[in-house]
């Protein structure tokens, strides 16, 4: 399943209420589940917006559908099948643009960026990973070059040479000022 971080993406990448309106009418198009329909008294039932909005909810929060009864007012089963339909609808859109081995011009900006962040040669994702492998770069520090990117990473991966975990118990303020910097680049990244 795709993770919270995809969805947040989307998000960050339609800034103006026009390009959100066109995600909609994606979504709607390809599942007209979403379509707001009349039911047989001729009552408007959920909005595409409340069904969407349920789903988007649920990944980005990590909140139950009970959280999305409260605050959407959207029947437990409805949350659910709205969420499943929507990660379906949203794999088929988007698969091309977000889900995707990255090319070299994204592990370009990925390094370019994460080196003003103060981790030269740091990857960022572990989406990056290709067939095992991080992929070449050069950058060099405290005078050492080095060939292989890497990853910050927290303690559950494997003692991998492209994973740099945090400095467990960290005792004097250097390494508690690398830690929280570190700490503060991987939440950036989720």
């Amino acid at each position: 399943m795709p993770s919270t971080k995809l969805f947040k993406r989307i998000l960050d990448d339609s800034d103006d209420e026009e390009e959100e309106e066109m995600v909609i009418a994606l979504i709607e198009s390809e599942d007209p589940y979403f379509v707001q329909k009349r039911d047989a008294a001729g009552i408007f039932g959920l909005s595409s917006l409340q069904k969407i909005t349920a789903a988007m909810r649920m990944l980005v929060y990590r909140v139950t559908s009970n959280f999305i009864d409260e605050y959407v007012r959207i029947d437990k089963s409805t949350t659910i099948e709205s969420l499943k339909r929507f990660v379906k609808v949203i794999i088929s859109i988007f698969i091309e643009k977000y889900m995707r081995s990255p090319n070299k011009d994204d592990i370009a900006r990925l390094l370019k960026e994460n080196e003003v962040r103060g981790f030269p040669g740091m990857l960022r994702s572990i989406d990056c990973l290709s067939e095992g492998h991080a992929p070449p770069t050069n950058y060099s520090i405290n005078c050492h070059d080095y060939t292989m990117g890497y990853y910050l990473v927290d303690g559950i991966y494997h003692p991998w040479s492209t994973f740099m975990k945090t400095i467990p118990f960290s005792k004097d303020n250097k390494h508690k000022r690398f830690v929280a910097a570190q700490e503060s680049a991987i939440k950036d990244m989720e």
